[in-house]
């Protein structure tokens, strides 16, 4: 088995997409009580554009688009209502969650999280295993999900976020900013600044 398409999706495949096994093309997504229904609200297509390369046991859901000559490694998952531009890298084990917009030439390393309705411009690198909330409306006692109050990290062009890096809901990081490795970035970042996390140091 190569390619499974959801069978009331439409799909449309550019020239020299490769799938490798096991690919789940317009999946429909799931939900239950307490989470938001949010398939009603998108159509049956998936797009994905000229020569790009699908990993083995990728999902990719409905009213997902895909660009040209990108990459979505093994086990990534694209969630619905995503759009992602030209020349990308998508790593093995990602997720980009719901509504995510992703320019050109970004790549997201390996084991990355995504977290819906989060932005990442042009040019823009995102490190291994870096996550992301959207969230800060949490109540442990009666959880329900707001879903107009979510957003996540708003990132701009040529960003460089470290791996192990935490963004938290709503923040704003400016073009060419740089958040090193295992930031924890709860506000705005302006263009061209820098968050870094402090250094680990060793005791005796």
């Amino acid at each position: 088995m190569t390619l499974h398409i959801d069978r009331m999706t439409e799909v449309e495949i550019g020239d020299r997409v490769h799938f490798s096994p096991f690919v789940y093309v317009g999946c429909p997504p799931l939900f239950v009580k307490g989470a938001t229904a949010r398939w009603k609200d998108h159509p049956n297509i998936v797009r994905i554009g000229d020569d790009t390369k699908v990993g083995s046991f990728a999902t990719i859901y409905r009213d997902a688009f895909i660009g040209k000559n990108c990459l979505i490694g093994t086990g990534a998952i694209i969630r619905e209502g995503v759009r992602i531009g030209d020349n990308c890298v998508i790593g093995a084990g990602v997720e980009v969650s719901y509504e995510v917009e992703i320019g050109n030439d970004v790549k997201v390393m390996s084991l990355s999280h995504v977290t819906g309705r989060s932005k990442i411009g042009d040019g823009s690198f995102v490190g291994v295993k870096v996550t992301m909330s959207n969230d800060r409306h949490i109540n442990l006692d009666d959880y329900r999900f707001p879903d107009k109050d979510v957003r996540g990290p708003q990132i701009g062009k040529k960003v460089m976020v470290g791996s192990g890096a935490n963004l938290v809901a709503g923040i704003t990081i400016g073009d060419g900013a740089l958040i090193g490795s295992g930031a924890l970035v709860t506000k705005d970042v302006p263009a061209g600044a820098r968050a870094m996390s402090k250094a680990a140091v060793a005791t005796w």
